[in-house]
């Protein structure tokens, strides 16, 4: 009897654990309602990554708009559609400040999912907290190599160029100008994330080239006197500069390479004079001439398939709102927009599986290009090569001069020797 009495009570406790579970989990229509879809942005607005945030919020305001104006997104799990709203937090170029905001986003604001861009102090430190809470993550802007270092990826999916491309897109571009086996190339290279993967492979895939390296070793960010480094580039009669740095450590090093009559014959510079405003920081006598990579721009061939506009449709709004050429980071902020509706607009449900499961099977057409995600949750972009020319105004333009690798990308200049 007691045994029974036992197992009655067992029965009854279980039976009230499911009917509990199921009050918790269960249905579409048990789960407490929704008025709206929160994504969670974290950019930098201020200090020295501000550049990158240029554009922040009015392009991803532009996009909610238009996902708006019908009532949002529809969601089958609650029969209607949800109104999208964005929080965007600025990191302050600050990989810490990054990673507490993501965190913010994801436990205080409850956010759907998160995007995040703009180089590795920004994208690492977010896609770290992304994976360690479940949260679906779009991740743009910052070389594959670095993020895919940092995975493997469950929740993350990014879209960028790999630093295999963008050696090929450089290689083309001296080969151009009449370098390679047997020139002589200086590497400039700062210490960072970037660098510590960049710096061996391109070394090596230069010897490969039959190109004779110069390598002073890497530098700590922010040096001042680069008068040592300089000189040994002159005593070994450089040719070819090849550097990755950041924009204040460019400009330093190049007005010091001029005071000491350092005139290499080819110069390409990597991230450091991506932005027009850093090119114009620099000057612009000293940036005529200087090469480097460009991700988008708006001679870039592409359509949203989302919205219909155009790299040169949404250079022209910008450039009428603000009387400013727009960016390259300006296209990834709006295809990061573009992967996140798509994915949301497929998922039916607001469950953080099947959100992560739809962004894993976008296939589309966005305005930097066609995105469809592989094994690792990447996707690689296109890349050509560009130059710095100064202009009849007296500014600067970025001329696309190579693109042997994208040849649907037009060309909008020729290669021309440093003045």
């Amino acid at each position: 009897m007691r045994k029974q009495s036992l197992f009655v009570l067992f029965s009854i406790a279980v039976t009230f654990c499911l009917i509990l579970g199921g009050a918790v989990i269960g249905n579409a229509a048990s789960r407490p309602p929704k008025d709206k879809v929160l994504i969670g942005l974290v950019v930098p607005l201020t200090g020295p990554l501000a550049g990158f945030g240029e554009g922040s919020p009015w392009i991803e305001n532009l996009m909610v708009d238009f996902i708006n104006k019908d009532g949002g997104i529809y969601f089958k799990e609650y029969d209607r559609k949800l109104p999208v709203e964005i929080r965007m937090y600025d990191s302050e170029s600050d990989p810490n400040q990054a990673s507490q905001l993501a965190q913010k986003l994801i436990q205080e604001d409850r956010a759907d999912m998160l995007v995040v861009r703009h180089t590795p102090l920004t994208v690492l430190p977010v896609s770290i907290v992304a994976e360690r809470f479940g949260m679906p993550t779009v991740s743009m802007d910052m070389p594959m190599d670095p993020w895919l270092a940092d995975g493997p990826h469950e929740w993350v999916f990014h879209a960028f160029w790999n630093f295999s491309q963008l050696y090929d897109v450089y290689a083309a571009m001296w080969r151009q100008a009449g370098f390679g086996k047997g020139s002589k190339a200086g590497v400039h290279f700062l210490n960072d994330s970037d660098a510590a993967i960049m710096h061996p492979m391109h070394i090596k895939k230069m010897r490969d080239d039959g190109m004779i390296v110069i390598d002073p070793g890497m530098y700590p960010v922010l040096t001042q006197d680069y008068s040592n480094i300089i000189r040994q580039f002159m005593r070994e009669g450089v040719e070819v500069l090849f550097g990755l740095n950041v924009n204040p450590d460019f400009a330093t090093f190049w007005r010091q390479s001029k005071q000491l009559g350092f005139k290499p014959k080819f110069t390409v510079q990597c991230r450091a004079v991506l932005l027009e405003s850093d090119a114009m920081a620099v000057g612009v006598d000293l940036m005529d001439g200087v090469t480097t990579e460009v991700w988008w721009s708006p001679h870039h061939p592409f359509k949203s398939a989302l919205t219909g506009e155009t790299p040169a449709g949404l250079s022209q709004k910008y450039k009428e709102l603000t009387g400013r050429n727009i960016s390259a980071p300006c296209g990834f902020k709006y295809a990061s927009m573009e992967l996140a509706f798509d994915a949301l607009s497929r998922a039916g449900s607001l469950d953080k599986k099947a959100i992560r499961d739809a962004i894993a099977a976008i296939n589309i057409e966005t305005i930097a290009g066609p995105i469809k995600f592989d094994k690792n949750n990447s996707c690689q972009t296109p890349l050509v090569g560009g130059q710095w020319v100064k202009n009849a105004q007296g500014g600067l333009d970025l001329l696309i001069v190579e693109n042997s690798a994208e040849p649907h990308i037009p060309l909008t200049g020729k290669l021309k020797p440093l003045p």
